[in-house]
């Protein structure tokens, strides 16, 4: 939960700018999930999990 406590303090603290957040699984992040919710249009979040090569490229 800290990387979206992180994530969240970016989009409020800053009306500019996009943020992009990674993690193994989007769809079980639900922190992540709302802050998309909230701010669609600065929020990019895609899956990465740095154990599996091909999801790094």
């Amino acid at each position: 939960m800290f990387f979206s406590s992180w994530v969240k303090q970016l989009l409020e603290n800053n009306d500019k700018g996009h943020v992009v957040a990674t993690c193994r699984n989007p769809n079980a992040s639900t922190g992540l999930l709302h802050l998309k919710d909230r701010f669609d249009d600065r929020l990019q979040v895609l899956p990465l999990d740095l154990t599996v090569e091909s999801s790094i490229e």
